[in-house]
């Protein structure tokens, strides 16, 4: 199945470059996410162009905000 949405959740504080979002079909699309994501913070639901879609990947560019290394999990919405 296809995804129609997708969330970033920040474990400590980053601050967003871009996030590229790599569909299965090798369309590529900047996704209109947050400059940057607080410790436990979660951005909104970001809908993806063209309704449900099987991704490929998605590639952050980003960096930790403090001394200590961020993770950011990305969640799909169907």
């Amino acid at each position: 199945g296809g995804f129609s949405t997708v969330r970033l959740h920040a474990e400590k504080p980053l601050a967003l470059g871009q996030v590229l979002v790599i569909f299965a079909d090798g369309e590529r699309w900047v996704a209109p996410a947050p400059a940057a994501l607080g410790q436990e913070e979660w951005s909104s639901p970001i809908p993806l162009p063209g309704g449900p879609r099987a991704i490929h990947s998605v590639v952050v560019q980003g960096r930790a905000t403090t001394s200590q290394l961020a993770k950011l999990e990305i969640h799909g919405g169907r």
